[in-house]
């Protein structure tokens, strides 16, 4: 089977009518727009691979009609009445908590056990960091193949940071938007949609201020602090810019700058 056909799908990215036509694939005039025959994925991975992502997605309709294709290996065309019969790998992932989700109801037991024969447990991004090198070069290379990129040691150390909610996925389209905006070798962090996620950055680490149990006077002094090192770093330590940019009075940013002790980088 590894020499042969592999076909994956998004189980969450299509609506449930969308899905069903995809991966069973439909028969001339079975609904409005069905101009021809088509086959499915299903089919077109005879005798090989078919990864469903997302399978925690799939409706209970279409998850009833792949517990039998896993049952008796044939199916039907929407809008068919001949089976087709297969002999296809089923390689499934999901992004929630499968056993929760079987739990409450929202998929089903049966074609869980019927899927969990072989089982890989891959911890979140923000638990392997010693992979997020890895997985930027691979990006690099996957979406611009030509140029020889790096990223700033600033841009890396705040992607090392970011917790990553998204995981892998959201760690590649970074990348890949911030391959798009710029045309220089060197990755800026001001190039990486890194403060989309701000607001997600700020409840996880408010929530580690609260877990501390830390004085309200503590946590409001570390937040300033972080703050303004955030901005000077965004204006590359000039500190007349970032008196500017933060709209404060640049005599204070100067006494802030001392009380903190913070370490301004020439460049």
């Amino acid at each position: 089977m590894k020499d042969k056909e592999y076909v994956k799908i998004n189980c969450g990215a299509l609506s449930e009518s969308l899905l069903e036509s995809e991966i069973f694939g439909h028969e001339k005039g079975s609904f409005s727009g069905a101009v021809s025959q088509r086959k499915g994925l299903f089919e077109i991975a005879d005798n090989g691979t078919i990864f469903l992502d997302e399978i925690n997605s799939m409706p209970s309709s279409l998850q009833v009609r792949l517990l039998r294709i896993l049952q008796g290996q044939s199916f039907f065309r929407v809008g068919g009445t001949k089976p087709i019969i297969v002999k296809v790998r089923i390689i499934a992932a999901t992004n929630k908590d499968i056993e929760k989700e079987v739990k409450e109801g929202r998929f089903r037991e049966d074609l869980y056990y019927r899927l969990n024969v072989v089982r890989i447990n891959i911890p979140p991004l923000r638990d392997r960091p010693d992979d997020i090198n890895l997985l930027i070069n691979h990006f690099f290379h996957k979406y611009s193949p030509d140029r020889k990129l790096m990223l700033h040691e600033e841009s890396l150390r705040n992607i090392h940071d970011y917790h990553w909610p998204g995981n892998v996925r959201e760690l590649e389209n970074a990348i890949h938007r911030a391959l798009i905006m710029t045309s220089d070798n060197i990755i800026m962090i001001g190039r990486l949609p890194i403060e989309t996620n701000r607001g997600t950055n700020l409840n996880a680490t408010l929530q580690s201020y609260l877990k501390d149990k830390q004085s309200f006077k503590s946590i409001i002094t570390d937040i300033e602090k972080k703050l303004l090192e955030e901005a000077l770093r965004n204006n590359n330590y000039n500190q007349s810019k970032t008196a500017d940019y933060l709209s404060m009075n640049r005599r204070l940013l100067y006494s802030k700058i001392k009380e903190y002790s913070i370490i301004i980088k020439h460049k």
